[in-house]
């Protein structure tokens, strides 16, 4: 009982920890407009630092991966959770383009790329027969995060300048940090030890993802799938903001909402679906990915 009881409590720390996670890479793109002014940039510039954010993010995504695997998972999170939400506040001290990709596109992607493969790790563990459905529901997060932190954002911004930000959303990570030191749980370590005996060196593992299409043909159609939204989430709120002279805050609300609400209900009945449906025939997982994507490639 106890056991099932911190397996729901787990994911509702990961769940805080996404949404920080996700509402604080939505803070630059919803003050995009008064940073530029600020500091005299434009937007090639300020593409710049969204882009090599990315970058950063992406390269050390599978390195991220295999930390999970090598050191405790527990550890993995609350280093990326403080080292993302430090940048964070740095941030909010950038004076031009140059510490703004190091403490943005640097500091606060590499602190973000260690979170997603440590948590799900955990997650897997904790939860078996209801996985895709603790998955969705931590998933639910990215959502949340990215609506209101563009919201929030903006309206700070508007009220006490972009800086302001940047401080009160790096704060409140760092706060979480230290909450997730005392109730963080990592699985036994028979179980860990267990893990390092059966695990795969990292030379022959990279040559198995190498040979195996499936892995590769996902990699590819996630991809395809981010370059389209990280240009969504950038420069939405600062098009509605110009194009339909919105304030930023309308700005900031209305480019994430109403996209993320459907994709909110999306992914939590893909994951139903997904855990019923699994039991009788294991590959639906992926033909439910398959039509998700199949579905939203004409509208883009």
């Amino acid at each position: 009982m106890k056991k099932n009881f911190y397996r729901w409590e787990l994911i509702g720390w990961l769940w805080l920890a996404f949404f920080l996670n996700q509402g604080d890479r939505q803070v630059f793109n919803s003050v995009l407009p008064l940073i530029r002014d600020d500091l005299g940039l434009n937007e090639i510039q300020l593409g710049l630092v969204a882009t090599i954010f990315t970058i950063v993010y992406g390269l050390l995504v599978p390195l991220a991966g295999y930390s999970g695997d090598v050191f405790r998972r527990k550890w993995v999170v609350i280093f990326s959770l403080t080292l993302f939400s430090l940048g964070t506040v740095l941030t909010g001290f950038a004076g031009g383009l140059i510490l703004l990709i190091v403490f943005r596109s640097v500091a606060t992607g590499a602190g973000e790329a260690f979170y997603y493969p440590a948590a799900n790790s955990l997650i897997g563990h904790y939860h078996t027969g209801s996985r895709a459905q603790a998955m969705a529901i931590h998933q639910t997060a990215n959502y949340t995060g990215v609506v209101v932190g563009g919201f929030v954002a903006a309206w700070i911004g508007e009220q006490f300048g972009w800086r302001m930000s940047f401080f009160i959303y790096g704060l409140l990570g760092l706060v979480l940090a230290v909450v997730l030191f005392f109730r963080l749980r990592d699985p036994d370590r028979s179980r860990q030890n267990e893990s390092k005996e059966n695990r795969i060196p990292l030379k022959e593992l990279a040559g198995v993802i190498w040979r195996t299409p499936t892995i590769l043909f996902l990699s590819l159609a996630f991809g395809c799938m981010v370059f389209v939204h990280i240009g969504y989430l950038t420069w939405m709120p600062t098009f509605l903001h110009e194009k339909f002279d919105l304030s930023l805050t309308n700005a900031g609300f209305s480019s994430m909402f109403y996209h993320h609400l459907v994709a909110y209900l999306g992914v939590l009945a893909g994951g139903r679906i997904s855990d019923l449906m699994a039991q009788k025939r294991k590959q639906v997982r992926m033909e439910v990915e398959i039509i998700g994507l199949l579905f939203g490639a004409p509208f883009i």
